[in-house]
């Protein structure tokens, strides 16, 4: 990302900068690298550097009316809104608690299989709630075998 600041100079920018920098007075944009590179074989300069690159990119929206190549080469950055970020969190935290889920279902189904395989094979799902209803009704392997008919009735209805 670049930045071309009151006075002209251009600046290269890391992402954090494009909050920072729009606070700032700076307008962003970002270059795209592929029209950039065929800019730099077309009008070769000197060794990679990410000030040359800044500069290069100018050059090559400075030219955007008359060559074809630089048309869109550069593309304001606009600042994000909050929802997005807001957004972004509660996306990322929803993840990471369905792969916590999907870790704890499995190790529950491989301690299920290795201790009691034939309680498994009631449900294919350790994850069904009326199962995990079934498992917490009893603090023990050999009271759950006990369960009468009648307290069975009652686990289902309990959702």
């Amino acid at each position: 990302m670049s930045s071309s600041g009151s006075d002209g100079r251009v600046q290269r920018l890391g992402p954090a900068a494009g909050q920072h920098g729009a606070s700032a007075g700076y307008r962003l944009y970002n270059i795209n690298n592929l029209k950039l590179a065929r800019f730099k074989e077309i009008f070769p300069g000197a060794a990679k550097s990410d000030r040359i690159d800044a500069r290069k990119g100018l050059e090559l929206f400075q030219l955007s009316d008359h060559l074809p190549l630089a048309k869109e080469v550069l593309q304001e950055v606009v600042g994000t809104p909050q929802e997005n970020e807001v957004l972004k969190r509660l996306s990322r935290r929803r993840r990471r608690l369905v792969d916590e889920r999907v870790r704890v279902v499995n190790n529950l189904q491989g301690d299920l299989q290795a201790v009691c395989p034939g309680l498994l094979e009631i449900t294919k799902d350790a994850a069904n709630q009326w199962f995990l209803n079934f498992l917490v009704s009893a603090d023990s392997l050999p009271k759950l075998a006990r369960l009468k008919r009648p307290s069975l009735l009652k686990i289902l209805r309990w959702e």
